[in-house]
Parts: structure tokens; sequence; C-alpha cells
């Protein structure tokens, strides 16, 4: 059998390479839009070998359905455009899922009791309009990777990163949201297993992200923790090659390399200075940033 792969695998819809002895797709049925219906979820009675599934066109009757009959053969469930899911509880009966990911959901307001899914190593949550409150993925008790945010509609509003913050084995994590209503970094630092971490370049300000990168581990993958990046594929305008991204709310912006080099250096020797400072100062929190 064909090992779980990782979360950032399982975010890509159609899983192009997935293996077809274990994973059964949904998406690809003759009217992928309409709403599935408990006989053609009947169809996992011809493949127990299936661990992985792709699904769309849920109600919550048909999710439940989902779960009751077939849950316990999975491990992987990639909800793909399933907004009618009100309640999200019968995941909690699920100890053996490994990954879920779940783009767009319009009606649920909670998460679940994540406690139970003793065997949950990432998440993938995007587009779910009304959940605003992280809380219970503090429960979860294996989780390594995580994804919150928007695909599509920039509509992700979460109170506080603070549930985040007390996930002690997360070695993954990426996010983006309109809003975070406490606005504070500070509960990232205590991912202290972290290796991975990405988040827009306007999110934070250029204090508070050298704050955070003098807390978190050096060894630690992160763009934005750099305080500027290359960009994959730079933009042909007014006759310069934007190529490089520098990150901080309200600074955020793309320059040309060559042709805004000044620019660039003054941002990257304020942004090296920041971070020293907070190195310096262990104790201090962003908003104490003394220039003196």
């Amino acid at each position: 059998m064909t090992a779980v792969k990782d979360l950032d695998h399982y975010l890509l819809v159609g899983f192009s390479d997935a293996d077809q002895r274990t994973h059964y797709s949904f998406l690809e049925r003759e009217h992928p839009e309409s709403r599935l219906t408990r006989q053609e979820l009947d169809v996992l009675r011809r493949h127990p070998a299936a661990t992985e599934v792709s699904v769309n066109g849920l109600t919550q009757d048909t999710f439940e359905y989902l779960i009751a009959q077939y849950g316990r053969q999975l491990k992987v469930i990639n909800f793909w455009k399933c907004p009618l899911v009100r309640d999200l509880t019968a995941l909690e009966s699920l100890p053996g899922v490994e990954y879920i990911v779940y783009f767009w959901n319009q009606k649920a307001e909670q998460l679940w009791d994540l406690s139970r899914n003793t065997s949950l190593k990432g998440i993938g949550l995007d587009d779910f309009n009304r959940i605003h409150d992280l809380s219970p993925l503090a429960s979860a008790p294996a989780l390594e990777e995580l994804h919150v945010g928007n695909k599509v509609w920039n509509k992700c509003v979460l109170d506080t990163l603070e549930p985040i913050g007390r996930c002690s084995k997360l070695r993954s994590l990426d996010f983006n949201a309109k809003k975070i209503v406490d606005d504070r970094i500070e509960p990232l630092a205590h991912l202290a297993q972290l290796e991975r971490l990405e988040f827009p370049a306007h999110q934070f300000t250029d204090k508070q992200v050298a704050w955070l990168k003098a807390r978190l581990p050096e060894t630690i993958h992160s763009q934005v923790l750099g305080g500027h990046w290359t960009i994959g594929q730079p933009i042909e305008q007014e006759g310069k090659n934007l190529d490089t991204l520098i990150i901080g709310k309200r600074k955020v912006r793309l320059l040309d390399s060559k042709k805004d080099r000044a620019i660039l250096d003054r941002h990257i020797h304020e942004f090296n200075a920041l971070h020293r400072w907070f190195r310096e100062h262990p104790e201090a929190l962003p908003e104490d940033y003394d220039a003196g």
C-alpha cells in the first residue's frame, strides 16, 4: 500500500499522481457539480482498498452518511466544494484519519472536537466563511501540518492565532486571513518544533515579523521571515522588472532588484536592525522596539 504523503500533496485538487488502487475521486463523475446521493457514495463498497477519497456536492445528510458508512476505511478525505454542510461533528468518529482537506464551506460556524482524531497529522481549511474561532485545533493530539485561510474568496477572519500557538507538534504552518482580530503574532513563537512557516507579506508589520524571526529556530524554512524574497515570475511594468517582494503591513511592495537597489538595501538594513534588536532584547514584545 502506498504511504500517505503530506498536506501540500493533498491540497492539490485532482490528485493527478494519486495511486488509483487507494484513491477514489467523485470529482470525475458525469455531473460533478450536482449533489451527491447515498447511492453514488455506495460505489465505495466496490473499493474496500480505497483509503483516500476526494468528494464534492455533499449535503449534511450525505456528509454524515459518508463518514458513518465509509469513514473508518479512510486515511485521507478531501472535501471539495461542500458549502452546505452545517455540522462537522461527524468527523469526531474518525480516529484513523490522517489528513482532512476542506475547500469552501458557507454554513459551519464551528470546528469539531479534534481530540478524538488521534491519528490526524494534517488539516487544510480554505474559505470557511463563518468559522472565526480555531480553539478546537489545540486539542488535536498528533497535528503536525496546518493550512488555514483563503483559496478564492478573501473572507477569512480569525479571532486570534492563540489556538495555533498551542499546537505544540506543528512542523508546517501556512495561513492567510483577511483579518486577525487581535492582530497578534506572538502565539506563533511557542511553536518550537516548527520547520516551515508561510503567511502573506502584508499580514503583519515588519516589526512583528522581525520579532517572530528572533524567537523561532534559525533553521526554519520561511520566505516571509527573510523580510523579502525573489518572486518566481517577475512582472514587467513601466520599464522595470519587478522581481522582489518586501514584507510588512502598509509597506509591502514589489521592487526591481537592480533599478530599485537603493530602496531594497535600505529595507534589508532596517529589517536586519529590527531582528538584531529583538534578539538582544528577548523579553521585548513587538511594540517595545526602540530605535534609539
